[in-house]
């Protein structure tokens, strides 16, 4: 991928696997996002969409004053997102130490639970990468400040 001005122009092999052409590009952009939003020299960014308040602080009356934790529960929903489109959080299998030995019926009891460990552990980041997708596909409107 490239830009033209400011059009991006998509080459025949990005296409192949665009979760991996984009994924990226969302993670950098959510993390530049956090940071800005966060800064203390851009206090005026520092908004919370009405619908983060509207779904986890319904009594909001919209007065002005934003409900204490409010900013915080941004800062998770983004933090999620983050997690999601960061491929650095995919868990190493070769941290796991498995063996793979084709031919062999007998795996050893260790092996076995370096498995279930690793099988285990994939799931759980399986489902935060779900949760934290869902959020982005939920709140991409509300990303700008």
């Amino acid at each position: 991928m490239r830009m033209k001005g400011k059009k991006p122009i998509f080459g025949y092999r990005d296409t192949f696997d665009l979760n991996s052409t984009l994924t990226p590009i969302i993670h950098a952009g959510l993390v530049k996002f956090r940071e800005v939003i966060t800064s203390s020299d851009h206090e005026f960014a520092r908004g919370v969409p009405g619908m983060v308040l509207s779904v986890h602080f319904p009594e909001y009356d919209s007065n002005g004053e934003l409900p204490d934790g409010s900013f915080e529960k941004w800062i998770e929903i983004i933090d999620k997102m983050i997690f999601a489109f960061d491929e650095s959080r995919v868990p190493d299998i070769s941290e796991y130490n498995l063996l793979y030995e084709c031919f062999d019926d007998d795996i050893d009891e260790g092996n076995e639970d370096r498995h279930k460990k690793y099988d285990s552990d994939m799931r759980e980041w399986r489902i935060k990468v779900l949760e934290g997708r869902q959020l982005f596909t939920e709140y991409l409107d509300c990303l700008w400040w």
